[in-house]
């Protein structure tokens, strides 16, 4: 079995909380709902919570990204940790290694102490759903690793079970701030050596050239072909939101593209 198969065989012992499309309205509902379980899971003597969170903060032009991680029982702190990983990381490595780190420091306290739940937040629904996925994220990768670890223990833990919760960002949950803060002030410290350069980095710096080397492509093509016909769209940066023109038209992406 390859490393990031083994969670889609443990069925209902592994569950997730992931809102897709929900409104503002929606949103402040399942935050409130969150914040109840997470008050539940925390009083319960048989339930460990664990808080994983990345930082990115890039100064004097240089970037510094750090990972960390909080765990709670029955609302006192059981430990916490973090690192750095250096410039050559993204923030999604600072998120999986809080996770994989996370993870290798509260399964042995639980095997120890007998609980029978891990109730683990993340700010990062990606992390999440790369977690759960059926392909792999990239080789060395700690999502892979995480995906492992947790399987192996389950395993040998019949009566464990996870719940794997996306929590919003900086809106005051506790465990989440507290992992926040962990990973903003260890993102200066000396990188630590095994996560120097990862293959989510490559991938990113190599995207980062590609657009940069095409974007230069039509630079040179505008002013040799000033009149060729899509010159002008093709020079436009993606935009998140639609041109109120094609807002108010309100058909789906592929018709708009068509449009232009």
């Amino acid at each position: 079995m390859l490393p990031w198969e083994g969670v889609q065989h443990l069925g209902d012992r592994v569950a997730s909380q992931l809102p897709h499309g929900l409104s503002k309205k929606g949103k402040d509902a399942y935050l409130t709902s969150l914040l109840t379980r997470i008050s539940i899971h925390e009083d319960d003597p048989q339930s460990v919570v664990l808080f994983t969170d990345g930082s990115s903060i890039v100064k004097k032009g240089v970037r510094h990204n750090g990972w960390g991680w909080i765990s709670f029982k029955q609302g006192r702190e059981l430990a916490h940790g973090g690192g750095a990983l250096g410039p050559r990381s993204t923030i999604y490595d600072a998120e999986a290694w809080a996770l994989l780190i996370g993870l290798r420091n509260t399964l042995p306290f639980m095997s120890k102490s007998g609980a029978r739940k891990l109730f683990l937040c993340s700010d990062n629904a990606g992390l999440i759903q790369a977690l759960l996925s059926r392909d792999p994220s990239g080789a060395p990768s700690p999502v892979d690793m995480a995906a492992r670890l947790l399987y192996d223990f389950l395993i040998s833990h019949l009566l464990v079970s996870v719940d794997l919760n996306w929590v919003p960002a900086h809106k005051n949950v506790f465990g989440n701030e507290c992992a926040d803060r962990i990973a903003k002030r260890l993102a200066f410290f000396t990188p630590t050596p095994f996560a120097n350069r990862s293959t989510i980095f490559a991938r990113h710096a190599a995207v980062v050239r590609l657009r940069s080397d095409w974007r230069k492509h039509w630079r040179d093509f505008r002013w040799s072909h000033p009149d060729s016909m899509g010159t002008s769209c093709l020079l436009n940066s993606p935009r998140p939101k639609f041109h109120r023109g094609h807002r108010d038209l309100e058909a789906s992406r592929a018709v708009h593209t068509q449009i232009i």
